[in-house]
C-alpha cells in the first residue's frame, strides 16, 4: 500500500490500516511511516487444525505434503485462503479450502467420501507413445490407469495416426484390465507400398502347388531369379505400408486381432501380439528414407539376422526373422540410385 505524506492524517487510512494490524497499533505505525517514510510489516499467522472423518488422513497444504495426518494442528500458517488435501487409502481424494483470519485459530473438517470398487486398467497402443485419455486423465502409453467400476471411454491419440476411441466396462469383482489398441497410419503416403513381407514353411522341403498357381509362380520365379532364399515353401507373401503391423495368434479375450497369423501344431506363437513391425519415415533423412523397427511382445523373444532380441530391433534392408518355428523375410523397397544436374 503506498500513502503519500498527506493522507497519513485521513480517516480512510486509519481504516484500512486498523483492518489489517488491529486498532490499537494504528498510531504506532503511523508515527513509524511518518518518521522512517516505509516500514515493512510481516504477514500475520494463526494456527490451523485440520481434523477428518475417518481420521489418519495425509495431509497437504498448497499442493505440498506436510508429513502429518489428521487430527493435526499447523502453527504459523500465514493468513488467506489456503488449499487442503486429504488423501487416504479406501477414501476418495478430499480436496478443499481452509481461511485463515489471522486472528483467531482456525479449524478445517472434512468428511471423506469410501472410494467405490477399483480395477487397474493397462493401455498398450500400437504404435507406442500415443496420447491416451480417460476421463480428466491424460497419459502416454504404456499406461496404466486406475479407475472405478462401471462404462468408461477412451481415446488416444498421436500424430499420423487417425484417432482412436474405445468404450469399455469395468465389472465388479475385476482387479486389472489389459486394453492393447491398434491406431490406423493416416499420413497421405499411407497406400504407398515400401517393403514385402514374406513366410515360409516351418519344415520340410519346397513343395510346387499340385494344381496350377499363378500366386506361387510367381514366387517361384523369384527364387530361380534369386530375389528370394529358396529352401522352404513360402506360405504368403504381402505388401508392406507405413504404420504398424502385428504378428501373433489370436487371442478371444482381447479386442486386437494381429495382420499376420502364425498357426503351428505345437502353439509356439503366442496369442494376441507375438511381435509388432513399425515401419515410419525418419524425417532427420529425407521423405524416401523408411526406417522399419520390429518390436518384441513375447517372453520368449524373437530372432533377428541369428540373435535373439527382447526388446527392440532395427532392420535393414532386408531382415530375416524368426517366430517360432516359422521363418520370416522383411525386404525394403529402396529407391533406386539416381543423379540429378
Amino acid at each position: 500500500c503506498v500513502v503519500v505524506g498527506e493522507e497519513l492524517a485521513g480517516k480512510e487510512v486509519e481504516e484500512q490500516f486498523a483492518r489489517w494490524v488491529g486498532a490499537d497499533r494504528v498510531a504506532e505505525l503511523l508515527a513509524r511511516l511518518a518518521e522512517r517514510t516505509e516500514v515493512i510489516e510481516p504477514a500475520r499467522a494463526c494456527s490451523l487444525a485440520i481434523e477428518s472423518e475417518p481420521p489418519g488422513a495425509a495431509v497437504y497444504l498448497d499442493g505440498q505434503p506436510l508429513g502429518l495426518v489428521t487430527p493435526c494442528e499447523l502453527a504459523q500458517v500465514g493468513a488467506g485462503e489456503h488449499r487442503v488435501t486429504l488423501a487416504l487409502p479406501g477414501y476418495l481424494l478430499h480436496e478443499g479450502r481452509a481461511t485463515v483470519d489471522g486472528a483467531a485459530p482456525a479449524r478445517y473438517h472434512a468428511i471423506l467420501a469410501p472410494e467405490p470398487p477399483m480395477a487397474l486398467v493397462e493401455v498398450h497402443t500400437y504404435p507406442a507413445r500415443a496420447r491416451v485419455t480417460i476421463g480428466t486423465e491424460t497419459r502416454e502409453s504404456p499406461c496404466t490407469f486406475r479407475l472405478p467400476v462401471g462404462r468408461h471411454r477412451l481415446t488416444a491419440t498421436r500424430p499420423d495416426y487417425a484417432p482412436a476411441t474405445v468404450e469399455f466396462d469395468l465389472p465388479a469383482g475385476l482387479r486389472a484390465l489389459l486394453l492393447p489398441l491398434r491406431l490406423e497410419y493416416a499420413g497421405a503416403d499411407r497406400d504407398e507400398v515400401v517393403g514385402r513381407l514374406i513366410v515360409y514353411r516351418p519344415e520340410g522341403p519346397h513343395r510346387p502347388s499340385a494344381e496350377p498357381n499363378p500366386i506361387a509362380e510367381f514366387f517361384h520365379d523369384l527364387e530361380r531369379a534369386g530375389a528370394v532364399e529358396p529352401g522352404g515353401e513360402i506360405l504368403g507373401e504381402r505388401p508392406l505400408r507405413r504404420g504398424v503391423l502385428l504378428l501373433g495368434r489370436p487371442d478371444p479375450a482381447l479386442p486386437i486381432t494381429p495382420d499376420v497369423r502364425l498357426f503351428d501344431a505345437g502353439n509356439s506363437v503366442s496369442r494376441g501380439c507375438h511381435a509388432w513391425l513399425e515401419i515410419y519415415t525418419d524425417p532427420g533423412t529425407g521423405a524416401a528414407y523408411n526406417t522399419f523397427v520390429l518390436h518384441n511382445e513375447s517372453p520368449a523373444g524373437v530372432v533377428v539376422d541369428g540373435r535373439r532380441i527382447a526388446t527392440s530391433c532395427a532392420l535393414g534392408d532386408d531382415a530375416e526373422v524368426r517366430i517360432g518355428p516359422f521363418r520370416l523375410r522383411i525386404v525394403k523397397e529402396t529407391p533406386a540410385p539416381r543423379v540429378e544436374f
